[in-house]
């Protein structure tokens, strides 16, 4: 049986959430399927990319969330 990869698969290597063994079968994948190997490489980029971006709350936002949880008060359920 033949096992179709989708993106899915790519983004759990990319993640490293696949085993070896998978990896070495997608690898393998991309002598037979460049478009597999296109998307591969497109998602890569993209994720540096994303490690690029360095998004931060602004001080307006830290300061609501701030405000909200000190409005709640911790109940003992003794």
């Amino acid at each position: 049986m033949i096992k179709t990869s989708t993106p899915n698969d790519i983004l759990r290597i990319l993640y490293n959430e696949a085993t070896e063994e998978e990896k070495q079968a997608l690898t393998s994948s991309f002598l037979f399927d460049e478009l597999l190997e296109e998307t591969y490489e497109t998602f890569k980029e993209l994720l540096e990319q994303l490690d690029l971006v360095g998004m931060n709350p602004s001080q307006k936002t830290v300061d609501a969330i701030l405000t909200y949880s000190k409005s709640y008060s911790l109940h003992s359920t003794e």
